[in-house]
């Protein structure tokens, strides 16, 4: 009987890991559009010299110090080997979720699959795809692992946490491990050993800080970097984060298409209803969780929203928001089912188009590279100023960095004796903004500024699937 019944959970557990996977790859899988994309930060890593890259994060502080080796190795293979990790270590992520809300909830094995797959396809986060950002990734799925198997392997859990600390973020999402873990244990007599494991998790993030703070402080370029920490920071970037979510838009078509396909599957399952007395503890978990997983980022005053670059801060929300929307949205009626359908296509829909959008702004960054190896007129300018007149809107309405920028003409020429900025930021250039910014990482190692730099003001037009440069004005 006892095999028959351990067959039976092997085959449920692997009917949900399947269920996952499919969900997953559905939800991530444009990503294959953009495997060689390079955005923001990356430019930083791509085509500069493995002792550019290491200097990088030794400046930078980056403890545990594997982050520039990774760099240098992945660089040297390819922006694909970044998706394919990234992708990988998400699915192991959502995984570990769902073995870590079957332990501690004790819900369904039905209701586990269905916060898991909010877990996989809310969309936060998905500044994953950019290299630069796969450290993030890397950490979170590290610390999940570490968290699935504690304490049954103490000393093999307590090295791997250690590690996924990399991403600080972490240190203060130890407190939501803490406190899942020590109500588990205070529901009978706390043995010594359990107080020792309780203990190491108390003790292992404020090891990691002060070894981190003693010898692996940033400096240079990096000094005080994410060191402004303070509650007084809250107010702002709590407000914009609201506001963001408040505007979050997405494609009403799609939607809609998703919408009926979600529905027709929802309709089809008999899903169990959650207790009330099991909407409000998970609910409340989720909003203790949801506040933990915020709070690093808005102590030194950065904004965990859709715009930007500012999804990598998402990087913990699913977390708890996968459980405040879980017990809004999972039930037995037909209300239940539409609003998680609801729920579902929304956010496949913004995934999707956004990746789509991922590749457009590769495209365009590719477009650009050739059209600048094809406007020799600008050769003998120092400095450009750049205005951007395509009318093709860059993912997550970004802008380019000067060093992207920079970058970009650094591929396209060979040269580093120029420097590339908005046309916008010339007041800036004028009051020595970017003074200290002339080096091999930002891509402007050979520019030097003196009265006799010439200023170029250009365009970039983009028509019939070609971009051009236009040299407006010359100074």
């Amino acid at each position: 009987m006892n095999l028959v019944h351990k067959l039976q959970t092997i085959s449920q557990v692997n009917k949900s890991r399947l269920i996952i996977f499919i969900i997953y790859c559905f939800s991530h899988g444009l990503v294959a559009f953009s495997v060689n994309g390079i955005w923001w930060d990356d430019w930083v890593l791509f085509y500069n010299s493995e002792e550019t890259i290491l200097n990088i994060f030794t400046e930078a502080g980056s403890f545990p110090p594997y982050i520039g080796n990774l760099h240098v190795l992945l660089t040297s293979l390819g922006p694909v080997y970044y998706r394919a990790i990234t992708f990988v270590c998400f699915y192991f992520s959502s995984l570990n979720f769902l073995v870590l809300i079957k332990r501690y909830i004790r819900c369904s094995e039905q209701h586990a699959l269905l916060f898991t797959i909010l877990f996989t396809v809310l969309p936060f986060n998905l500044a994953r795809i950019a290299a630069i950002d796969l450290p993030y990734t890397i950490s979170l799925t590290l610390f999940l692992f570490a968290w699935r198997i504690y304490p049954k392997n103490l000393i093999l859990s307590l090295p791997i946490f250690f590690v996924s600390y990399a991403t600080q973020s972490l240190l203060l999402f130890m407190m939501v491990v803490f406190l899942i873990e020590l109500s588990a244990k205070a529901k009978s007599k706390i043995t010594k050993r359990e107080l020792f494991e309780l203990s190491s998790l108390l003790a292992l993030p404020v090891l990691f800080w002060l070894v981190k703070n003693i010898f692996f402080k940033p400096y240079g370029a990096y000094e005080g970097y994410n060191q402004n920490i303070s509650f007084e920071n809250i107010l702002t970037p709590a407000k914009i984060t609201i506001i963001d979510f408040l505007n979050f838009r997405t494609s009403l078509p799609l939607n809609l298409i998703l919408f009926l396909f979600a529905y027709l599957i929802l309709r089809r399952i008999n899903i169990k209803d959650l207790l009330l007395e099991e909407r409000i503890k998970y609910g409340v978990f989720g909003l203790f969780t949801l506040a933990v997983g915020v709070l690093p980022y808005l102590l030194v005053g950065l904004p965990p929203t859709f715009k930007d670059w500012n999804s990598r801060l998402q990087l913990l929300m699913p977390f708890g928001a996968s459980l405040i929307i879980g017990v809004i949205v999972i039930g037995r009626t037909k209300i239940h089912k539409i609003a998680l359908a609801i729920v579902f296509s929304i956010s496949l829909s913004f995934t999707s188009m956004n990746y789509l959008a991922y590749s457009e702004d590769w495209d365009k960054q590719t477009g650009i590279i050739e059209g600048i190896k094809k406007s020799p007129v600008i050769d003998e300018c120092s400095v450009i100023l750049i205005t951007d007149k395509t009318n093709i809107e860059n993912v997550f309405g970004r802008y380019y960095r000067f060093y992207e920028w920079n970058a970009i003409f650094k591929v396209a020429t060979g040269r580093q004796d120029r420097l590339v900025i908005s046309s916008a930021d010339v007041g800036l250039f004028d009051k020595g903004h970017f003074d200290s910014f002339y080096t091999e990482e930002l891509s402007a190692a050979n520019f030097e500024r003196s009265d006799r730099n010439i200023l170029c003001y250009v365009d970039i037009f983009y028509e019939s699937g070609i971009y051009t440069l236009d040299l407006r004005n010359k100074l």
